[in-house]
């Protein structure tokens, strides 16, 4: 298959970096789209066919737009070309919440590297022939139970009887610290479900 452009870049304020490091690698065949205001209406309407890349270099380091239409757009592009899309995101880090949901539609190359260096690494590994894959981007996924985790209390309803009596001891490792309130704290929590405690 013979391609017309290899590369199609969108990005509104990233373009100069995007030129150069197509050209640093070689790349000559780029079409750059600025200034794009809905990337949703975009990625429907305008990117029908993409059938003459094979790179999409997806700029979402200023993009106004909220983080589900942006996983939305791209989920759509992935769904209906066979491109790579590769996400430019300067000033992100690992852990990010969009980077990890992208993560988990298969999207695996990134560019975050806050150096043009970093930047330049990056960028060759997502244009090499095998790009990244799966093991190379795992430390962009996020472990949803530690992201949604609030200091929840979770209390078993069922409570069994083994002894008659159970003695805890609350310490505080210095004066003041509330252990007092801790302890009658905890009576309290007993009480309330129907356990005697003093």
């Amino acid at each position: 298959m013979e391609w017309c452009y290899l590369i199609l870049a969108i990005t509104n304020s990233n373009e100069k970096l995007i030129r150069e490091l197509c050209a640093k690698n070689n790349y000559d065949e780029i079409e750059v789209y600025t200034g794009i205001k809905n990337l949703q209406d975009f990625a429907i309407r305008e990117l029908q066919n993409l059938d003459n890349f094979k790179y999409l270099i997806l700029d979402i380091t200023d993009l106004k737009e909220k983080e589900e239409i942006i996983i939305k757009s791209v989920v759509a592009i992935k769904s209906m070309h066979n491109i790579r899309i590769i996400i430019l995101a300067t000033g992100y880090r690992q852990g990010d919440n969009i980077l990890s949901r992208l993560f988990k539609e298969g999207i695996y190359n990134f560019i975050i590297g806050d150096s043009y260096q970093k930047q330049d690494e990056e960028f060759e590994k997502c244009l090499s022939d095998e790009g990244n894959t799966y093991k190379d981007a795992i430390r962009f996924r996020v472990d949803e139970n530690t992201t949604k985790r609030k200091s929840k209390v979770i209390i078993k309803k069922e409570y069994k009887k083994l002894k008659q009596l159970l003695t805890v001891a609350i310490a505080g490792t210095q004066e003041h610290i509330g252990a007092t309130t801790q302890a009658l704290l905890l009576c309290k929590f007993f009480n309330d479900r129907g356990l005697k405690a003093c």
